[in-house]
Formats: structure tokens, C-alpha cells, sequence
């Protein structure tokens, strides 16, 4: 009977435990952003996955001398995305490469090396007839509204 109760017991604790690892395994990286501000900067688009867990987006910027930085943004997850309509059909039919867009995205804090491309959180994107494309990301809508 005490084996039972033993082994039960540690089923359940083993069930848990592997249950709950994603959890933990998931927005792990919460202080590579911390302190950073939300840059607005114009950019093009070199990709974008459209995959679980969040759509991600490759985008460049330039600086004042025509330097290139890279970008790889995360964005919002894909059911997000389909309940406001965004599905997979029309995120690509806006976001094709060298698509020119304004992004409102909140970079990396972690130091990276010239040439890398740098993690960013994306915002918001405004295409050139100032529509907003896509979603939206943390309530910031009033705040960074046109």
C-alpha cells in the first residue's frame, strides 16, 4: 500500500513538473528588454515567419551615414493575429520583402556584435497609406497612436 501511495504520488509530481516546463521555457528573456525605449524608425522588410509560438518579422534600418542594421522582431502569437483578422494570406500580402514600413519596436538591451542582427520586440507597423498592419502588441495603441 505505501509503495502505491509512493508511486502515485511521485506520477504526479513527475506529470506536473513535465506539464509546467513550457511555462517556465517561455518568455524567459524578460530582462533583455528591461529599461529600453520604443524606437519609431523606417524599414524594410526582408521576411516574416508566420509561426507558433509568435509571428516573427526580419526587418532593416538605416542610420544618418547608411548603415545597415538587421532586426529580428517578435511579434504577437498567431491566434492573436486571426481573431483580428490577420491571417497568414494577409499578413504576406502586406508584409512582402522590401516592403517599406514605419515600426514602432523596442530593441534589445543585450550587446551584440556589428553585423548580428539584433532581437526587437515589434509594436506597431504603419504601412505607407498610414494604416496600421498587423496588430498592435502590449496596449500601447492610445500611446502610440499617429
Amino acid at each position: 500500500m505505501a509503495k502505491t501511495t509512493i508511486r502515485v504520488a511521485l506520477s504526479l509530481t513527475l506529470g506536473l513538473w513535465v506539464a509546467s516546463t513550457p511555462t517556465f521555457a517561455h518568455h524567459g528573456r524578460a530582462g533583455t528588454y528591461a529599461g529600453a525605449e520604443p524606437v519609431t524608425s523606417e524599414a524594410t522588410v526582408i521576411r516574416f515567419d508566420y509561426k507558433n509560438p509568435h509571428v516573427r518579422i526580419y526587418f532593416e534600418t538605416r542610420d544618418d551615414n547608411g548603415d545597415v542594421t538587421r532586426w529580428s522582431g517578435e511579434m504577437a502569437n498567431i491566434s492573436q493575429f486571426v481573431r483580428a483578422g490577420w491571417t497568414k494570406v494577409r499578413m504576406e500580402e502586406q508584409l512582402q520583402a522590401e516592403t517599406i514600413l514605419t515600426f514602432t519596436y523596442v530593441p534589445s538591451t543585450v550587446p551584440y556584435s556589428p553585423g548580428d542582427t539584433r532581437e526587437s520586440i515589434v509594436m506597431r507597423m504603419i504601412n505607407a497609406d498610414n494604416e496600421v498592419v498587423g496588430l498592435v502588441r502590449g496596449g500601447l495603441a492610445e500611446a502610440l497612436a499617429p
